[in-house]
């Protein structure tokens, strides 16, 4: 194998192990193009996808822009180093590389993906879609512009459609972890007005975990909807897996609150929250669930500032919203 083959086959690898959610084995591989070619945008884009997911936004930053510096038309880096920008709250600097994404003229079905990934994070959710299907006009068996798609048509509160488009990128892919991630908001989303959808999400989770078996989101979203379910010793024990995993994720800790709460151990479903506020002061949810756990204790002053703060958080959070 010559090195230009030898790249191409690390950065297929580095996208299959993307996928399925294997972060820290794709940053290995895109490290490895790396040190076989210098002048390939797509191996610095890998790495900037391969940290963003394992929450090192700065780092992420560094290698989209060193893609750029290869290629400054590369539309899918200017849009996910925009995505980081405004989760880093820096929104000015986002809406720049978004308005850049979306002035260039796509060339292909990644940068119709990039020009829908820039639309979507500007809220012009119809743009996006129209983006999405260009892409998979282009390449049908394009398993992200299928999983876009989906999210987008979430978006727009279109559901059906949103599981079939990301039924359409697991068919293509099946071991294609976000997809099912998508797959599961979806029916999230459908379980408070229909029977059967926190079933599904939950059997979506499963699916989740199989692919990756030590992916907290999924325990901690899987224990959420236990507790929907009122089965609330087996969401306890889908929360302590997440803990285990990541004893710093803040949902599960919440969610766990949830569920002690429903069986009457409410000291320990307050420690809980409080643990969850320790790590994450801003996740209005266990402001709302420490406010319930108070009321029931008759600490009602407590339990109103609780409230209080949780509507401080919600508000902060909207404002944050609308400004971009």
């Amino acid at each position: 194998m010559n090195q230009e083959d030898k790249v191409a086959w690390l950065l297929e690898g580095g996208q299959n192990q993307l996928d399925r959610g294997e972060y820290e084995a794709a940053l290995e591989t895109y490290r490895e193009a790396a040190t076989r070619e210098r002048e390939t945008p797509q191996i610095f884009y890998g790495l900037g996808m391969a940290y963003f997911w394992l929450e090192q936004y700065q780092k992420s930053v560094d290698y989209f822009t060193e893609a750029l510096q290869v290629e400054p038309f590369y539309i899918l880096a200017l849009a996910w180093r925009g995505r980081i920008y405004r989760h880093l709250n820096e929104k000015e600097q986002a809406k720049i590389d978004c308005d850049r994404a979306i002035s260039i003229e796509p060339q292909d079905d990644k940068d119709w993906l990039g020009r829908g990934d820039a639309f979507y994070l500007l809220r012009q959710y119809e743009r996006a879609l129209t983006s999405y299907d260009k892409a998979i006009e282009l390449k049908p068996d394009s398993h992200l512009a299928w999983k876009n798609r989906g999210d987008v048509l979430f978006s727009l509160d279109r559901y059906e459609q949103a599981i079939a488009s990301c039924d359409k990128a697991i068919e293509i892919k099946p071991d294609f972890y976000l997809a099912w991630n998508s797959r599961s908001w979806v029916f999230t989303e459908l379980g408070e007005f229909e029977v059967g959808g926190y079933e599904e999400a939950i059997a979506c989770c499963d699916k989740m975990i199989e692919i990756k078996p030590n992916d907290h989101h999924a325990w901690s979203n899987r224990g959420y909807l236990l507790f929907m379910l009122g089965q609330y010793q087996e969401a306890i024990a889908s929360c302590d897996k997440a803990i285990e995993i990541r004893p710093n994720c803040y949902r599960a800790w919440t969610y766990r609150s949830y569920a002690l709460c429903e069986l009457g151990q409410d000291r320990e479903a307050l420690a809980c929250c409080d643990k969850a506020i320790d790590i994450e002061p801003d996740f209005h949810s266990a402001w709302n669930g420490r406010a319930i756990v108070l009321g029931k204790l008759g600490e009602n002053e407590q339990a109103l500032a609780s409230y209080e703060k949780m509507i401080e958080v919600m508000g902060r959070y909207l404002t944050w919203i609308d400004e971009f």
